[in-house]
Formats: structure tokens, C-alpha cells, sequence
């Protein structure tokens, strides 16, 4: 085996009413790492691929073992926020087992925005910033097959050189221009049957708004994968695995609305009978719009809200109003469609009078007949609220990652709130959304 893959596990958080959407997604497979199997493969090389939070403690032993047996020349770990001590932890086990014969290679959004933290002692060898699938298959050569450039002659990446310095400090993340080019994740590598919500689907990458508390803008713009490449995965989906609902994974599925109606065209004309779930932006939405999402028999959507208080969306940077957010409500139920609309608690100018407002905004789209959930803030790395956190009144309390991302006890205090004001505020404000 060449290359071997890990989603490490994350803290086993407890899916019940206080729980993030981090916690949604583990029932996902990781998409990312597919893709970096499926063009690895492309070149030839043999890779596995282990999502971690599918096992058992003992049966992530006893793959660690085979993995060790088998002595793979990468192992390439996928690093948020949440999961990094458990990443590190393992980085060093395999430096125990592997020594220098194996390099470990981080990726992933943390990894990205603050790599020297990644680079310590039995740490990564080298941290992937930006999108991996094309500089992995460049360090795949060689690390592997001993061909191309040598290291510091790569972008994209950062390491320790042999002077005890930091390479590549400053890179820019990697972005892949065309999503076209890419092979379809490769999901015979994982186990599918064992995920709540196996069959995801990614048409674009990066975000076209900036809000303050999202990495996803500070990843950069947007990037479109075309529709007709869509549907050729869709049929690839359907024939392999026969799914019947597809989730859309994309930051804001309808971006362009030009584009949308050519996917939702291009869907009904190849016959397939999927659902589809997506998330897209209340600005985007109106009665022409919304049709063409029934007409690719599109069944829910979700809205990123993220405040009940009109001054709050401005400070957030979130460029949209409440007015705007009924509306779009309003038109999706009347055309059938399940609303979900996310809020957040915890933003920097939070007051008790917002966070009521915040209420009483769920109150009033759950009278309409809309969903909601409220998540508390995590201020993570490489977002805007993190990186100017400071001038913002926010000062982070708890630096043990294992406690961001799906927990309702904040790891920061505000200008406003105690960490535990904060939390007891939450608290009762999930409580009274849940009695409406």
C-alpha cells in the first residue's frame, strides 16, 4: 500500500437538541479525502481510505495495526479544529511505529490557516494549505516513485527544512481552477452503508459572501463544477449505489441562478428519480427560482440566518435582512419545499435583547411552518472573528480543541458575556425554541 488516508475521530459528542451541525456531518462521508483518493488513483498509486468516527475504539486498533503492518509511504490525515489533538496524538503513534519511512501529511481547514502549529515534534511532516488533491499527487511522487521538484520548490505546502525553519510560511492556499478535472470521489473506499446521509454530492467549492464566523469565505471565492458534470456523478451514483436522496453540500448551492436552472433542466432530462436537500442563501430566492428547484425535485433547503437582529447581520457581515428572510421562507413553503433555517449565538455584539430577538425570529418562521436550530458560535481559526478577535471583544478562554464545535458551552467570553452567561443564555434560549 502506497498511500493510506484518515478522517481522524473526532470528540464522541452526544447527537441530542443542544447538538452543531459538526455533528450532522459525521453522519457524512468526507468527501475531500474521496477526492484525494480518486486522482491518486488516477496516477496509478494504492490508497485506503479510513473514516475513523464509524468505529469502535478496538476496531480502530485493530485498523491501526493492519495500517502499521502494512507500512504505507504517506499517511494523510484530514484536520479541523475539533479533531487536532486527536490528529496529533495519532501523528505521533505513527512516528513510534513508522519512524522516517512513512511521511504524515495534514490537510484540511486548521491545518490550513495555521500550519506552524502543526509542524511541532512528531507532528505532520507537511501540511497541505488549500485544496490537495493535485500537490498530493506531486508529493506522492516524490515521496513514493523519488521523481519531480524537490520540496521547496512545491506551493502550496509548509514544512520544516533541514535548518529547523518554517518553509513555506506564507504560502497562498490551493485552489483548483477547474472542479471538472477532477475524477469522482472514489466511495467504494469507505464503507457507505454505514453513514445516515451517505449519498453527498459537492457542486461548487468556497462561498461568495464573507460572513464573519465562516471559513469557508476566507477559503476564497467560489468555484463551479459545470451541469453536466453533476449529472454524470448523479448517474454514477444512482447505478452504483442506487441512493434515493441526494444531499447538495455546497455553501450556497444556487449562486448563480443561470447556472441553477441549467441543473435543474439537465437533472429532469436524465430521468432520475433522486430528492434532493440543499443550502443556498435567502437573497437568492424568488417564485421562478424555487420552481426550477421542484422542478429537479428538490424537497428541503436550509438558510444560514444566523440572527433574529438586523444591526447583528450587518456586524456579522451577513448582507441580508430579516424582511428578506421571511419572504424566502414564505415562498419555499408555498411551494411545497421543508425549510430548515441555522442560527447562531454568541457573535461579539451579542446582547441579551439580540439573543431574545433571535428567539422570537424562531418563534415566528416556526409558526410559518419553517424549522430551526440554534448552534452556539466557535470562533474558528482563519475566519474573520477569529483573526480579529481582539478588536471585537472576544477573548478565547478554552484552548483544548476537543471542546470546539459541538458543545453548548462557549470557549470565548464577549464584550457582553461571561463564558458562562453565554452559556446559560444558550441554554434558555434552545430550551424556549423548543417549546414552540
Amino acid at each position: 500500500m502506497d498511500i493510506v488516508l484518515i478522517n481522524p475521530l473526532y470528540p464522541r459528542y452526544e447527537s441530542n437538541m443542544f447538538a452543531s451541525a459538526l455533528v450532522a456531518s459525521l453522519d457524512m462521508p468526507p468527501l475531500g479525502l474521496l477526492y484525494i483518493a480518486a486522482n491518486l488513483e488516477k496516477y496509478g498509486y494504492k490508497v485506503e481510505v479510513y473514516d475513523f468516527n464509524l468505529y469502535t475504539e478496538q476496531e480502530i486498533e485493530q485498523i491501526s495495526e493492519k495500517i502499521f503492518q502494512n507500512a504505507p509511504k504517506i499517511i494523510g490525515l484530514s484536520v479541523s479544529t475539533p479533531n487536532y489533538n486527536y490528529a496529533v496524538a495519532y501523528s505521533k503513534k505513527i512516528h513510534e511505529r513508522l519512524g522516517k519511512n512513512c511521511k504524515v501529511i495534514f490537510g484540511g481547514y486548521h491545518a490550513s490557516f495555521l500550519p506552524e502549529e502543526c509542524l511541532g515534534e512528531n507532528m505532520a511532516d507537511i501540511v497541505i494549505l488549500g485544496e490537495g488533491e493535485q500537490i498530493f499527487v506531486e508529493l506522492a511522487d516524490k515521496i513514493v516513485r523519488d521523481k519531480g521538484s524537490s520540496l521547496e520548490e512545491k506551493q502550496g505546502i509548509a514544512f520544516i527544512n533541514e535548518n529547523g525553519e518554517l518553509y513555506n510560511k506564507n504560502a497562498h492556499l490551493l485552489r483548483i481552477e477547474n472542479l471538472d478535472d477532477l475524477p469522482f470521489p472514489d466511495r467504494s473506499l469507505l464503507p457507505m452503508e454505514r453513514y445516515k446521509t451517505p449519498a453527498t454530492v459537492m457542486g461548487s467549492r468556497g462561498c461568495v459572501a464573507r460572513c464573519e464566523f465562516c471559513a469557508s469565505g476566507a477559503w476564497g471565492g467560489i468555484k463551479l463544477r459545470s451541469p453536466e458534470n453533476i449529472v454524470a456523478e448523479l448517474k454514477e451514483l444512482k447505478r452504483d449505489f442506487n441512493f434515493e436522496h441526494i444531499c447538495f453540500i455546497d455553501n450556497t448551492f444556487t449562486a448563480n441562478k443561470e447556472r441553477t436552472y441549467k441543473i435543474a433542466d439537465a437533472i429532469a432530462a436524465s430521468g432520475l428519480d433522486f430528492t434532493y436537500s440543499l443550502e443556498t442563501r435567502v437573497s437568492n430566492v424568488d417564485d421562478s427560482l424555487v420552481e426550477k428547484l421542484k422542478y429537479m425535485n428538490t424537497i428541503a433547503v436550509q438558510f444560514g440566518v444566523e440572527t433574529g437582529n438586523d444591526q447583528v447581520m450587518k456586524d456579522i457581515h451577513k448582507d441580508i435582512t430579516l424582511d428578506r428572510v421571511y419572504g424566502a421562507v414564505e415562498t419555499c413553503l408555498n411551494h411545497g419545499l421543508r425549510v430548515m433555517c441555522t442560527f447562531i449565538i454568541g457573535h461579539p455584539t451579542d446582547t441579551n435583547e439580540t439573543i431574545q430577538d433571535t428567539v422570537n425570529a424562531i418563534r415566528k418562521i416556526k409558526r410559518m411552518g419553517g424549522q430551526a436550530k440554534i448552534e452556539m458560535l466557535t470562533p474558528y481559526p482563519g475566519t474573520p472573528v477569529f483573526l480579529n478577535r481582539e478588536q471585537k471583544g472576544l477573548v478565547i478562554k478554552d484552548w483544548n480543541y476537543d471542546h470546539w464545535g459541538a458543545t453548548t458551552s462557549p470557549v470565548f467570553e464577549t464584550q457582553n458575556f461571561t463564558q458562562r452567561q453565554l452559556h446559560k443564555r444558550f441554554i434558555e434560549a434552545v430550551m424556549e425554541v423548543n417549546t414552540i
